[in-house]
């Protein structure tokens, strides 16, 4: 991802219909979107990528690690407006890259509770529930669970 990518990510993830999913739902503003950019994406602990299909983007994924990386934490959101299937197309890249190119084996997700589609995409991809945080994430409608999975992603790659 580079500078010349973040209107494109930041309309993405504005969208309500990613942003309603969000820990923080809340619209970003561009200068605060650049701020967090700048801070980040040169982190060596920390992989901002966009997906592309023939150098057309249409997702954007983030992959993050403590100090010790044993345990690496990905986000991520699709294109809002992208075809039924460029999810499970993005988050198999994605995890396949982290893990061929990136030395990654061990991948945690959240999902709030609110989010049954993203569970389930998780489930495919073949991340197991490893605890249930209730009540973890207060909401403007209240507290929702988060759902803490992970995947161990040499498993992964024999499903590519």
């Amino acid at each position: 991802m580079a500078f010349e990518d973040l209107s494109l990510v930041l309309k993405w993830r504005n969208d309500v219909r990613t942003r309603s999913f969000m820990f923080n739902p809340n619209v970003i503003d561009y200068d605060t979107h650049r701020r967090w950019f700048v801070k980040n994406h040169k982190e060596p602990l920390r992989y901002l990528m966009l997906v592309c299909s023939y150098e057309k983007p249409f997702g954007f994924v983030q992959f993050s690690a403590d100090k010790d990386k044993n345990v690496w934490e990905w986000g991520f959101y699709i294109d809002p407006d992208c075809k039924r299937g460029c999810g499970s197309i993005m988050g198999r890249t994605a995890l396949d890259y982290a893990s061929r190119y990136l030395g990654i084996r061990q991948v945690q997700g959240r999902v709030l509770s609110n989010n049954p589609k993203s569970l389930s995409f998780h489930q495919k991809l073949g991340f197991t529930q490893d605890y249930i945080l209730e009540a973890g994430h207060l909401s403007e409608n209240g507290p929702l669970d988060v759902h803490c999975l992970s995947i161990q992603l040499p498993h992964l790659l024999n499903t590519i």
